[in-house]
């Protein structure tokens, strides 16, 4: 094992921890390479993605990769693709020194901000002084689940997967359906988070996205969690620290929980389901 010596400053109350620079990639679909018109990064392995990051981290900030003392990744669902320590492989997959240590931690979907929470610690602590901290992972993909890589649960306790409902994620809601009905077929899923705006979908401009989908959820009795109960972090399902549901979605939500909303009728679909 290859070893490096790094002198620290010593920890003081005055050690601040600065964010020196940040990183993302572009948006895609999260669609798998066998769909009719696959996702934009279907062809790339996890570890691929973040090791582009990390070089464009470092390549735009002049950082002698001897320098970094750690790369810590939040990812929740760590099996299959993102399994093993993606943090580790994706430092050697962008071919810095060995001796730059990466490890991943997950904390459901505050994994990467527990990450950089880490980051912090030691860097205003004197254990460290340059970090590179972040996240991956996608809750939307049931692709890889339903063709058999599944989660072992030997002693039986109890495996549900979860999906994140939301309006930016491109589908139409009758394609949220159909990804919905053939997993929920094979496998317990709630879904875990959704929200979203009332109004046209982006896909189908006549169809009422928040409506749609809760109607769904009423029509096929799957389990689900609105978000989010802040009045200043949306979906927003509150609009003040009094709990008064928010226009239209809190609203609507609280009167689904009653058994008071509505049927909601649904235009007929123009686009077909996803592969």
């Amino acid at each position: 094992m290859t070893t490096k010596s790094t002198t620290h400053t010593t920890a003081t109350s005055g050690r601040d921890a600065v964010i020196v620079d940040t990183v993302r990639t572009p948006r895609g679909r999260g669609r798998p390479l066998g769909a009719s018109k696959p996702g934009a990064y279907a062809a790339f392995h996890p570890q691929e993605l973040a090791a582009h990051v990390l070089l464009a981290i470092v390549g735009r900030n002049a950082l002698p990769p001897d320098d970094l003392d750690d790369v810590i990744l939040g990812c929740v669902t760590q099996v299959d693709d993102q399994s093993a320590n993606i943090a580790r492989h994706a430092v050697l997959a962008a071919g810095l020194p060995v001796s730059v240590p990466g490890t991943t931690v997950t904390r459901a979907c505050g994994s990467g901000l527990q990450a950089l929470s880490y980051a912090i610690m030691g860097v205003m602590t004197g254990a460290q002084n340059v970090v590179i901290a972040g996240g991956l992972d996608w809750a939307y993909d049931f692709s890889g689940i339903l063709d058999g890589r599944q989660l072992s649960d030997p002693k039986g306790n109890g495996v549900i997967y979860a999906n994140h409902c939301y309006d930016n994620k491109g589908d139409s809601v009758y394609i949220w359906i159909a990804k919905m009905e053939l997993a929920t077929a094979k496998l317990p899923v709630i879904v875990s988070e959704f929200g979203g705006t009332s109004g046209p979908s982006k896909r189908e401009a006549d169809d009422n996205w928040l409506l749609h989908v809760l109607q769904a959820i009423e029509d096929h009795q799957w389990s689900y969690t609105a978000w989010d109960l802040h009045p200043r972090a949306g979906p927003r399902l509150i609009s003040d620290w009094n709990y008064t549901p928010s226009a239209r979605f809190g609203v609507f939500v609280k009167q689904s929980l009653a058994g008071t909303l509505p049927a909601y009728t649904p235009p007929p679909q123009t686009n077909s389901p996803a592969q």
